[in-house]
C-alpha cells in the first residue's frame, strides 16, 4: 500500500509540472480565495495551506535523473562556445592594441600640455586647421560643379543611378542569402 501511495503521489507531482493543470489549479485557488470570506476564514486558510507545505513528504528524484540531465546538457550545442580560438586570438589582439595605445596616447597626453601652453605651437595648430578645413571645403565644392555638370550633360545619370543602387543591394542581399548568410562568414573567419 505505501509503495502505490508514493506513486500515486510521484504522478501526481509529474502531473503538477504540465502547464495547462497548474494554470487550471492556479486560477480555481484564486477563485476561492476571491470569494466574499472574512479575513479571519483567510488568514486561517493560509496558516493551514502553510502548514501543508511545511509538513509535504520531500520526493526523490527518479532513479537516473541526474545522468539524464546530464546528457541532455551534453547534448546541447554552444556555437559561440566552437570559435574559442577565434575569442582568445580576439582578445589577444585587443591586449596587444591596448599595449601599443597606451604609450602613445601617454606621449599625446605630454604633447597637448606642451602645445598649450606655447602660443606659437597653438597659432601654428589653429592655421593648420583653418587651412585643411579651406582644403576640403575646396574639394566639395569642385566636387559638386563636376557632378552638377554631369548631370546638366547628361541627365539620365539621375534615374541610373536610382536604378542601380537597389539592383545591386538586391545582388547583394540574393549572394548573401544563397552562400548560407552568416554563417558562410563564420565559416570563412574561423578558419
Amino acid at each position: 500500500m505505501m509503495g502505490n501511495e508514493q506513486s500515486n503521489h510521484a504522478h501526481q507531482m509529474s502531473e503538477s509540472f504540465e502547464p495547462e493543470q497548474a494554470e487550471r489549479e492556479f486560477e480555481a485557488v484564486r477563485a476561492r480565495l476571491d470569494a466574499d470570506a472574512p479575513p479571519e476564514a483567510l488568514d486561517q486558510r493560509l496558516r493551514q495551506v502553510e502548514m501543508l507545505l511545511r509538513s509535504a513528504p520531500f520526493e526523490s528524484p527518479s532513479p537516473g535523473f541526474a545522468s539524464r540531465v546530464m546528457a541532455a546538457v551534453a547534448a546541447l550545442t554552444f556555437p559561440h562556445l566552437h570559435n574559442r580560438r577565434l575569442s582568445l586570438s580576439l582578445a589577444l589582439g585587443l591586449a596587444l592594441a591596448a599595449a601599443l595605445t597606451l604609450p602613445l596616447l601617454a606621449l599625446g597626453i605630454a604633447a597637448l600640455f606642451d602645445a598649450l601652453s606655447d602660443p606659437a605651437i597653438l597659432n601654428n595648430i589653429v592655421t593648420l586647421a583653418a587651412t585643411a578645413i579651406g582644403s576640403a571645403l575646396g574639394l566639395v565644392n569642385e566636387y559638386a560643379a563636376s557632378v552638377e555638370s554631369l548631370i546638366n550633360e547628361m541627365p539620365m545619370v539621375p534615374a541610373l543611378l536610382t536604378t542601380a543602387i537597389p539592383l545591386a543591394m538586391l545582388v547583394s542581399w540574393l549572394a548573401w542569402y544563397l552562400l548560407g548568410g552568416p554563417r558562410w562568414l563564420l565559416q570563412r573567419v574561423a578558419l
